[in-house]
Parts: C-alpha cells; sequence; structure tokens
C-alpha cells in the first residue's frame, strides 16, 4: 500500500510526547557515544568532525594513536585527546563541551 500525499493529525500533546521520547533517545544515545573509551574510524571521524582523508594523514604522519586488532582499527579516546592537545590539533572543535 503506497500513501501519497497522506496528512497525520496529532493533537499537541500527542506530538509532544513523540518528540520528548525522540529527544530522550538522541540523548541516551549520545551519552553512550561520549563515554565510549574506543571509538571506530567512523566514529572518531564524526567526533572530531573531520574527513576520512585528514583521519588517514594523521594516522600516516603518526599525529594520532591507534590500535589495530586484526584488519579493524580502534582509537583509545583519552589518547587522542592527549594527542590533539598536544599537537594543538583540537581546535577543530570544541571537544569539551
Amino acid at each position: 500500500m503506497i500513501l501519497q500525499d497522506s496528512i497525520l493529525t496529532l493533537s499537541i500533546s500527542d506530538f509532544e510526547k513523540i518528540v520528548e521520547k525522540t529527544v530522550q533517545k538522541v540523548l541516551i544515545e549520545s551519552k553512550k557515544n561520549s563515554e565510549k573509551e574506543f571509538l571506530s574510524s567512523s566514529e572518531l571521524i564524526s567526533w572530531l568532525g573531520i574527513s576520512l582523508s585528514t583521519l588517514a594523514k594523521w594516522k600516516k604522519n603518526h599525529r594520532i594513536p591507534y590500535s589495530r586488532n586484526g584488519k579493524r582499527i580502534f582509537f583509545k579516546r583519552s589518547e587522542v585527546l592527549g594527542a590533539l592537545k598536544q599537537n594543538n590539533f583540537y581546535k577543530i572543535k570544541d571537544l569539551y563541551n
């Protein structure tokens, strides 16, 4: 069944409940991600607001520490923060807020 040009009618209180539940889910997920100690490449890129090519350059030039488990690469959050502070790269984005 394909619905075209459909309109959904909600009461204000129902809409507020949906928005509140959605915001709670996003906040919980955000908190989980911010507390993770080990990050994947995609999580690190998102957290730092950088491109994949920037991350590759930083790894190649040993500006950012990482660990390898087989083919998978992981970044320890505290080590990344330390390296960024040491190299003054943390100005990319305010990582402490």
